[in-house]
C-alpha cells in the first residue's frame, strides 16, 4: 500500500522505478499517437468522394477505385427503399442513410465480418451500411445479377430505418430476431416489386437464393437467433402478418418497442394476436 509521507515519498521519487515509468509513459504516448493517426486517417477521408443526394436523405461514400456500377447500385437501392418505407406509412430516418463503399479497406478499423454488406454503428454513434465492392458475392451480383446488389442495399436501408425507430437489439441481445430480418428480407423484395423491377415470382426466387428454404424448426427458436432461419422463415412469418393486417402495422411494432413497450405486450396490441398463438399457427400451417 502506498503511504504518502513513507520515507520513500517524502523526498522524491524512487529512483529505480522511474526507468519503468519512462517506458511506460512512451508506450502510452505511442499508443495514443496511433490513435490519432488512425482517426486522422478516416477524418482527412479515407473515403475520398462523398455524394449527397436527395437534399441529404443519402450519403453514399466511396473509397479510391470503387467502381461506378457499384455507386449507382447503392444509390438505387437506397432511394427504392426509402420511397418503400414513406409509401407504407414507415417513418423518414432523422438522419440521412450513409452507404460505405469499401474497395481497398474496411468499413471500420476493428471489424471481421465476412458478410459483402452489413449494417450498424461505428464508434461514434452514427449509422452507416457498409459494402465491400471486391468480395465474391458482390462482384458476382455486379457481373450477372445487379438486381441483387439492389436488393441488399434495399435490405439493409430498411435496418436503418428499424434502427431509426429503435427496434433493432444489439447482437447477443436479440429478442425477435426472426421480425427484424424477416422484415427487411421480405421489404426488400417488395420494394424492388413496387419499382418495377422484379415481379412477385421474382422476388420469391431471389430470396429462395439468397437465404435457402425455411428450416423445419419452430419460429422461436428464432427469436434469439441470427441464423439463417430468421432470414427465410421469418420472411414468410413477416408475410403472414401483413396479411394479418398492413405493412404500416410493421412499423407501428418497430415504434411501439422504441418507445420501450416491452415486445410482446407491443406485438399483441399491434397485430391483435400473442406471439406464441401467433408463432403456434404459423407452425401448424407450413
Amino acid at each position: 500500500m502506498w503511504r504518502p509521507w513513507s520515507k520513500r515519498s517524502e523526498f522524491g521519487s524512487d529512483r529505480r522505478g522511474e526507468p519503468r515509468r519512462r517506458w511506460r509513459a512512451v508506450l502510452s504516448l505511442l499508443a495514443a499517437c496511433v490513435m490519432l493517426g488512425m482517426v486522422a486517417v478516416v477524418a482527412s477521408g479515407w473515403f475520398t468522394r462523398t455524394e449527397r443526394l436527395d437534399g441529404g436523405a443519402i450519403v453514399v461514400r466511396s473509397q479510391p477505385g470503387t467502381d461506378g456500377r457499384s455507386r449507382v447500385a447503392a444509390r438505387t437501392g437506397a432511394r427504392l427503399a426509402l420511397g418503400w418505407s414513406v409509401r407504407t406509412s414507415g417513418p423518414t430516418p432523422r438522419d440521412p442513410v450513409e452507404i460505405r463503399l469499401a474497395n481497398r479497406g474496411r468499413c471500420l478499423w476493428l471489424e471481421s465480418l465476412d458478410a459483402s454488406a452489413w449494417s450498424g454503428t461505428d464508434l461514434t454513434g452514427d449509422d452507416f451500411v457498409c459494402v465491400y465492392t471486391r468480395r465474391p458475392n458482390w462482384r458476382a451480383s455486379m457481373a450477372g445479377q445487379p438486381n441483387r446488389a439492389l436488393a441488399l442495399i434495399a435490405h439493409e436501408t430498411i435496418h436503418h430505418v428499424q434502427r431509426s425507430l429503435g427496434c433493432v437489439d444489439d447482437p447477443g441481445r436479440f429478442r425477435f430476431q426472426w421480425f427484424v430480418e424477416g422484415m427487411a428480407v421480405w421489404g426488400a423484395g417488395r420494394t424492388l416489386v413496387d419499382g418495377g423491377v422484379w415481379t412477385p415470382a421474382q422476388a420469391d426466387r431471389e430470396a429462395l437464393h439468397a437465404d435457402g428454404p425455411p428450416p423445419r424448426r419452430p419460429l422461436r427458436d428464432f427469436e434469439t437467433s441470427a441464423a439463417g432461419g430468421a432470414y427465410s422463415l421469418g420472411r414468410f412469418a413477416v408475410a403472414d402478418l401483413v396479411a394479418r393486417r398492413s405493412v404500416r402495422h410493421l412499423w407501428r411494432f418497430c415504434a411501439a418497442v422504441g418507445r420501450g413497450r416491452p415486445w410482446r405486450d407491443a406485438f399483441r396490441s399491434t397485430f391483435g394476436i400473442g406471439v406464441e398463438d401467433f408463432s403456434r399457427r404459423f407452425d401448424q400451417s407450413r
